[in-house]
């Protein structure tokens, strides 16, 4: 077999062609801050969450809605089906679930929150924001439903947990 680019020969770093030790070291940068955002994303995530929470429940409360989102449900408590959806949330009084989720219509992605009974049942979709409520007048009827019963099938795993 033919050593790659007399590579065979190198006995120390100062031996690397520069071109192979410049590509390594671009290639090692990438990789730090691939990990190192990654790392970030991840542990930032509980923030994140908090922060989606406050903004949501503000929303509500000039919407009118009585209902607030406690905390967000993470890790163990989610299998993999619900946790695509969105970010799935308890409610601070009473039973039942709120889900976080995005809806991707006329070239603009927006938020909505469906909020489930402790049946697993959705009881209301409601557009987080005005750019959110115009694009949820034009979305038709069929396309709520379907949210709505993607909502519930993920939620049915949850109908049976205690918040």
């Amino acid at each position: 077999m033919k050593p790659l680019h007399g590579l065979s020969s190198i006995k120390s770093l100062r031996d690397i062609p520069p071109e192979v030790r410049q590509t390594a070291l671009l290639a090692a940068w990438i990789l730090g801050l691939l990990l190192a955002g990654g790392l970030l994303l991840l542990f930032t995530q509980p923030l994140r969450n908090r922060a989606m929470a406050r903004s949501v429940n503000r929303l509500l409360q000039d919407a009118g809605r009585e209902v607030r989102l406690g905390e967000a449900l993470t890790g163990n408590a989610l299998s993999g089906r619900e946790a695509r959806l969105g970010t799935w949330f308890t409610l601070e009084r009473g039973p039942g679930r709120g889900v976080v989720f995005p809806v991707m219509s006329y070239g603009a992605q927006v938020p909505f929150l469906g909020l489930v009974g402790p049946d697993g049942r959705v009881e209301f979709i409601l557009p987080l924001g005005n750019n959110a409520a115009r694009i949820a007048e034009r979305l038709p009827p069929e396309t709520m439903r379907l949210y709505g019963r993607r909502i519930e099938a993920g939620a049915a795993p949850l109908a049976g947990r205690a918040p």
